[in-house]
């Protein structure tokens, strides 16, 4: 039972980017929680694999579904979150284009993460640390209020070097 925890724990990370996803249905005023629930879903995949190294415990199914939970939670719900601004969406298919090119590539790199052994370093920024930088942006932009156009366009700017940093070959160092 003990080595099943840390895929309930990455079941909770998928829950919580769900949860998200649904709320942003609420409208703007649940924006900044949809934002923390990100960032505590990022706290709760570290936890989920440095559990299961702890337990020797990781699997096949934990590799899995850790993906899909990370893909919800760090790929399509900071785009959604992205796309709450009214100013974002004005900027028509720019922003549609950078969004999604984002999710495509959390989506390669969680692939290509799958079938490779990367137990010394990462081959791309971590989606983990991608989703978590897009949500910060996306707190300072609904807590400041600097939607302004230039602002906005360099938003898709940084959306695309992290989507581009997602797929590339950059190693980064593993330190647990």
């Amino acid at each position: 039972m003990l080595r099943q925890v840390p895929n309930l724990l990455t079941l909770f990370n998928m829950f919580l980017g769900l949860r998200v996803v649904f709320s942003l249905w609420q409208g703007p005023a649940s924006l900044w929680q949809a934002c923390l629930l990100i960032l505590l879903a990022a706290v709760v995949d570290g936890v989920d694999g440095l559990l299961a190294r702890r337990l020797g415990a990781e699997s096949d199914l934990g590799k899995q579904l850790d993906s899909f939970a990370d893909l919800i939670s760090f790929g399509v719900a900071p785009a959604l979150i992205t796309l709450s601004h009214s100013a974002v969406r004005a900027l028509g298919w720019p922003s549609y284009a950078a969004l999604c090119l984002y999710v495509l590539a959390a989506a390669y790199r969680l692939a290509r993460f799958n079938l490779g052994d990367f137990k010394e370093y990462f081959l791309g920024l971590p989606i983990t640390a991608a989703g978590a930088i897009l949500t910060g942006l996306n707190l300072l932009f609904h807590l400041t209020a600097l939607e302004r156009g230039w602002a906005l366009a360099g938003l898709n700017g940084l959306v695309l070097i992290l989507a581009g940093m997602m797929a590339s070959t950059l190693r980064i160092k593993r330190f647990c």
